[in-house]
């Protein structure tokens, strides 16, 4: 017993369609894992170059000098 052929057109059709769709999902959700990957190290060395700088107590034009030396 074979189905009509518009039935069993519609059912490769929604076949195709759904396997369209669930290869569109996975791509947008691994695109999405790399991407938050990335915005994650990005935040993450900011943060940590700001803690750096600001332990060290660093200004962008300061000059290097230690006030312990004395040049006398």
């Amino acid at each position: 017993m074979s189905l009509p052929q518009g039935i069993a057109g519609s059912i490769y059709g929604l076949k195709t369609a759904s396997c369209y769709f669930l290869s569109a999902l996975v791509t947008a959700m691994v695109a999405d894992f790399i991407l938050q990957r990335f915005v994650l190290k990005v935040v993450i060395n900011i943060l940590q170059l700001r803690w750096l700088l600001r332990n060290l107590n660093l200004k962008p034009n300061a000059p290097f000098t230690d006030s312990n030396e004395s040049w006398s």
